[in-house]
């Protein structure tokens, strides 16, 4: 079993999204990424798709719920709750969310297979 230290995991600000990532390292396994992401309140990320290998898709896990809209190809939503949701990104889908709420939107990322940086198109 292997595990990391979050703590040991530095932020960074990725401005073309406009959220705060950081990456937690994979390298023992190629077949997925795992990001732990935030949006600032009544910030919005930055409508965007991936062009992903293999005809991948990406998850993001919402541990503690949360307020926000958020737009997954063609279809809106919003989601104010505090319980734990999902939402299934497939390959080329655009997509975008909105932290409606005062404090900061966390989630997680997941990403199959795993995350490259040149996937990404605005």
């Amino acid at each position: 079993m292997k595990t990391i230290e979050p703590e040991s995991i530095e932020w960074f600000f990725a401005d073309q999204e406009n959220i705060h990532v950081r990456v937690f390292p994979t390298d023992w396994d190629k077949k997925l990424s795992i990001i732990h992401a935030k949006i600032e309140a009544g910030q919005t990320m930055t409508d965007h798709h991936h062009e992903r290998a293999d005809n991948g898709h990406e998850i993001y896990f919402f541990y503690k719920g949360g307020h926000f809209k958020y737009r997954i190809g063609g279809k809106e939503g919003e989601y104010n709750d505090t319980e734990p949701m999902y939402l299934f990104i497939a390959n080329k889908e655009r997509h975008t969310i909105t932290n409606l709420d005062d404090k900061v939107l966390e989630f997680q990322a997941i990403y199959t297979p795993r995350f490259e940086m040149d996937e990404v198109r605005y």
